[in-house]
C-alpha cells in the first residue's frame, strides 16, 4: 500500500511539472523584490491602475501572494515617501502584448548596453537571451534563445494545451521616454514558439519570465 501511494505521488508530481498553463493566468501586473519593494509595474496593468508605482513598499502580504494567479481582488497597504496608502488590485488576464511587455521601472541607470552586459555575465540568462544583434542608433537589443520543456521552469513561461518538444524565444528590448518623467519605460517584447511534432507554433506568454527578468536586471544594477 505504501509503495502504491508513493507511486501515485510521483505521478502527480510529474504531472504538475510537465504541463504548461492552458489559459492566460490572472496577474497583478507588478514585480517586487524579496522585501516587497516594487521594482516595476506593467503599464496600464492591474497594479498600475491601482495606483502602485516603482519604489513603493507593500506591507502585510507576501511575494507568493503578489505573484499568485488567483482572480481575487487584493487589498494592499503601500508606503510611499513615508506615507501609507490603501489600494485594491484587481487581477487581470494580461493577454495584450503591449500591456504584458511594457514596464514602468524606477530610474536606476539601466540602459540597453548595461542589460546586455548583465546577460553576458549570466550563463543562465545567455541561454534564453543570447544577443542576435543590437541597433546602437536606436538602442534596440534583439535576442534569441531556446528552452527545454523537460526542464523546469520552461513550461511556466508559456500558455499551451500541448506538450512541446522544444521552445524558442525571440525578444526585442528598448527604452522609451514618455509622460512618466520620474520613471523609465522598458519594452520587452517576447515571442514564444513551441515545437509540436515538426510544426512550430506561436504561443502566448504567461508573463512569468518577464517578471523574473526584471528581478534579475534590477538586482544586478543594485549590486
Amino acid at each position: 500500500m505504501k509503495k502504491y501511494c508513493f507511486t501515485i505521488l510521483i505521478i502527480l508530481a510529474l504531472t504538475t511539472t510537465c504541463f504548461a498553463q492552458t489559459t492566460i493566468p490572472f496577474n497583478k501586473g507588478l514585480v517586487v523584490d524579496n522585501t516587497l519593494q516594487v521594482l516595476g509595474v506593467n503599464l496600464f496593468g492591474p497594479a498600475f491602475k491601482a495606483g502602485i508605482r516603482p519604489n513603493d513598499k507593500i506591507f502585510n502580504t507576501s511575494k507568493e501572494l503578489l505573484y499568485s494567479h488567483t482572480a481575487y481582488r487584493a487589498h494592499e497597504t503601500i508606503e510611499r515617501k513615508n506615507k501609507n496608502y490603501q489600494c485594491f488590485i484587481v487581477p487581470e488576464q494580461i493577454d495584450r502584448p503591449t500591456t504584458q511587455s511594457v514596464f514602468l521601472l524606477a530610474t536606476n541607470g539601466l540602459t540597453i548596453p548595461k542589460i546586455q552586459n548583465i546577460i553576458a555575465q549570466s550563463p543562465e540568462l545567455q541561454k534564453i537571451f543570447l544577443t542576435k544583434s543590437i541597433d546602437a542608433n536606436w538602442g534596440i537589443l534583439y535576442t534569441v534563445g531556446e528552452l527545454d520543456p523537460e526542464k523546469a521552469p520552461a513550461l511556466d513561461y508559456i500558455v499551451t494545451d500541448k506538450q512541446p518538444s522544444l521552445i524558442r524565444l525571440k525578444t526585442v528590448m528598448f527604452f522609451t521616454s514618455g509622460e512618466f518623467n520620474t520613471f523609465q519605460l522598458f519594452h520587452m517584447d517576447m515571442t514564444f514558439e513551441a515545437k509540436n511534432g515538426t510544426v512550430w507554433e506561436k504561443v502566448p506568454s504567461s508573463g512569468v519570465l518577464e517578471q523574473q527578468f526584471i528581478e534579475k536586471i534590477t538586482s544586478a544594477t543594485n549590486l
